[in-house]
């Protein structure tokens, strides 16, 4: 892994017994990995990170006092944008990506999940105890 830090697209001067058009699909590869786990994350953010104090469960975005079904359809439009640009043929060709393996979607999920349920606890904890450290410094 040492070897190729700070490389970019300049394998050529590697022994890595790859062809280059293998190295550029692993280089494409991987950006598209990163892209998806970004969106992913981009979206625990948004759920997480809506409001200060209430639980997502007591004002969630899709039904209630909490409604805001914009918050629903910008998620589609990201989950969409993502499948647009890693799975479609015909845009891998345009824009030089490649599909991502679900066995590295499944981190993004389990970091998102960790994300969303500290920040639960964090919310129930400030809930429970107001005017604590954690309420102080956390906005």
């Amino acid at each position: 892994l040492s070897s190729i830090f700070f490389k970019y697209e300049t394998f050529e001067s590697l022994q890595l017994h790859k062809t280059k058009d293998e190295l550029t699909k692993i280089n494409q590869t991987g950006q598209c990995i990163y892209y998806v786990a970004l969106c992913i994350m981009q979206l625990f953010n948004l759920l997480t990170t809506r409001t200060r104090y209430a639980s997502f469960f007591s004002h969630n975005p899709f039904y209630g006092k909490g409604q805001n079904l914009w918050i629903l359809l910008s998620m589609l439009l990201s989950i969409g944008t993502c499948i647009l640009i890693t799975q479609v043929p015909w845009s891998q060709k345009i824009f030089k990506t490649e599909q991502v393996p679900l066995i590295y979607v499944l981190p993004a999920l389990a970091f998102g999940t960790g994300l969303f349920l500290l920040d639960e606890l964090r919310k129930l904890y400030i809930r429970r105890n107001p005017k604590c450290l954690l309420e102080r410094i956390a906005w």
